[in-house]
């Protein structure tokens, strides 16, 4: 696969990932999947020099840039990481936060936004170099001496997005404890990892030799379980021992291993982030089963048949509430029957006929023939109509209202003698009918169906007299099921997530890139403005607009046409319901 393939599949994973994150509420991992997506959206290869302000990393990354462009003190970035850029612009951006950032002119300008009582989370500069390739980054991570846990956050970010690290030391202070504990958690992350010894100029021959000294120094390091991939000396400043040439000829041929880095990067980022959140997600998952003192393992099958064992409950609780208050029975009867019958499919096609045959018999579109006996016919037309109504409408009657109204009293724990409509002719009223037009139509059934749903409506509340009520046994209440419930819900939820990442299910969820790769820059540049109190005021970021569904990439067409299609489906006015609140 060519390295714009690699590329292109690396964004689509970590795209499905970070939808699969979004489902949760990590916060923090969220942010990290999206430094990983911008470094790989740019084709970034990214260089860390990580260590102590005293280590010198600042002056020793400005001689390998051959530019003096960072501070070689700690102002004004005292606790940022600061990100060199090689390409073909130049310019200086300062993060307010992951995704925004204001453009600079100068030092002089960060300088004074730094009097603002501004936060800045990092500083990224665009440069020209002969040297390097483009897209490579040099990222001075300070992490180690970062006093807020927000710049600890962004420190680490940035470290674990880097293609290589290089742990930058003092020389007097290389086999310090601090530095060991930091070295050895850096290697645990799986990064190659490079150790230099910097001002190496303050070496002495005669208190030891350099040889003597790497050698302790390398016997230490293996002792700590601790293996960089080279070490280098290095100073800005004359010495014998000096091998900072040597380290920048390392980063221009690591440079040219780019494809050889990102695929390790692709791959040691995604796991990285699907271990996080693998572990985010069963704490949250052991918190609930503390929470629901359970013994043993819960599983997605317990959970859901725990779920369906408690709305059982819950329905019981709730019929016993209903019954314990006639009144509020009665209301409930009478409502929900009101409800069964509206949504009921009454009138299908051979019931629409038979009652349009009716409405033409009496509108007199339809005549008798001969010359005799006409009144006579008439009437027999008459009847016959009925007839046929009758016939058609009783079994749809006994499927939509009385099976329909039966459940319902059955799922109120009410016993008893079974509840039967009967159709009568009476229902049919008709006034004169000046044009059997069909808009007149189309009315006369609507009040048909009104005054069928009040008839049995009303016959229904009087039928539940002849009722007894069913023995639920002992139910919880309501309150404590509920919430046991959300429970149970909430762990079904989190072990769907688990087992998604665990069998790497969702990279198997179909995304066209397309349409979702102008998204991937998640980058902001915003206008500082400021308050009365000269504190600067920062806008809210579009970061915030993403969304697990994107609904604008669907093709809603066949979704509309259904709609029009249920228009005149009573039996289907939930679905259509649902599906004009999406489509809106």
């Amino acid at each position: 696969m060519s390295a714009q393939g690699e590329n292109r599949q690396t964004l689509n994973t970590l795209y499905k990932l970070k939808k699969e994150i979004l489902k949760s509420d990590n916060d923090t991992l969220v942010s990290q999947i999206d430094h990983a997506i911008q470094k790989t959206y740019n084709e970034q290869l990214v260089f860390s020099f990580i260590g102590h302000y005293s280590a010198g990393k600042s002056s020793l990354i400005n001689y390998l840039l051959n530019q003096d462009i960072l501070p070689s003190s700690p102002v004004p970035t005292t606790s940022n990481t600061v990100a060199v850029q090689i390409g073909d612009g130049t310019g200086i951006q300062a993060f307010i936060n992951q995704y925004q950032y204001a453009s600079l002119g100068n030092y002089d300008e960060l300088k004074t936004l730094n009097t603002k009582d501004m936060d800045i989370q990092a500083i990224t500069m665009d440069i020209q170099s002969e040297d390097y390739q483009h897209n490579t980054v040099f990222q001075d991570t300070p992490g180690v001496d970062s006093n807020t846990d927000s710049h600890e956050e962004s420190a680490n970010r940035f470290l674990l997005n880097s293609d290589l690290i290089f742990f930058t030391v003092e020389y007097n202070h290389v086999e310090s404890e601090h530095n060991l504990t930091l070295l050895k958690e850096i290697a645990g992350l799986d990064i190659p990892l490079v150790l230099i010894i910097n001002q190496i100029d303050k070496h002495d021959d005669r208190e030891i030799t350099l040889d003597t000294f790497l050698n302790r120094v390398k016997r230490t390091l293996t002792n700590w379980n601790i293996h960089p991939e080279h070490l280098f000396t290095t100073s800005i400043y004359e010495s014998p021992y000096n091998r900072i040439d040597e380290l920048k000829a390392f980063i221009q041929e690591t440079e040219e291993r780019r494809a050889e880095l990102e695929v390790s990067y692709d791959a040691r980022i995604t796991k990285n982030i699907e271990d996080k959140q693998l572990g985010y997600l069963r704490d949250h998952l052991d918190e609930l089963i503390e929470e629901l003192q359970l013994d043993n393992a819960l599983t997605s099958e317990r959970a859901a048949e725990r779920i369906e064992y408690l709305n059982n409950e819950l329905t019981k609780a709730e019929i016993n509430h209903l019954r314990s208050d006639e009144d509020e029975l009665r209301t409930h009867v009478k409502e929900s029957v009101k409800k069964l019958v509206k949504d009921s499919y009454l009138f299908p096609h051979q019931v629409k006929d038979s009652i349009t045959e009716y409405l033409k018999v009496m509108a007199g579109e339809k005549k008798a023939g001969g010359l005799f006996g006409r009144k006579k016919k008439e009437q027999a037309m008459y009847e016959e109509s009925l007839a046929q109504v009758n016939e058609s409408i009783q079994p749809v009657i006994h499927t939509e209202i009385n099976a329909n109204i039966n459940s319902f009293f059955q799922s109120l724990g009410l016993i008893g003698e079974p509840f039967k409509f009967e159709w009568k002719d009476a229902f049919l009223k008709t006034e004169q009918i000046t044009s059997l037009n069909q808009t007149y139509i189309t009315n006369y059934f609507d009040k048909l169906k009104s005054s069928l749903t009040k008839e049995v409506s009303e016959k229904a509340v009087v039928h539940m007299d002849k009722l007894t009520a069913a023995d639920t046994g002992e139910v919880k209440a309501q309150t404590t099921l509920t919430a046991e419930k959300a429970l149970y819900v909430k762990a079904r939820e989190l072990l769907g997530l688990i087992e998604s990442l665990d069998t790497q299910n969702y990279r198997h969820f179909y995304i066209h890139m397309d349409d979702e790769i102008d998204k991937l820059n998640l980058l902001e540049e915003i206008t500082l403005s400021y308050d009365d109190d000269n504190h600067v005021e920062v806008e809210e970021s579009r970061h915030n607009e993403f969304t697990v569904n994107n609904e604008e990439s669907m093709n809603l067409t066949a979704f509309r046409e259904l709609n029009t299609l249920l228009e005149d489906s009573p039996r289907y006015t939930d679905y259509r319901k649902l599906l004009n609140d999406k489509l809106q």
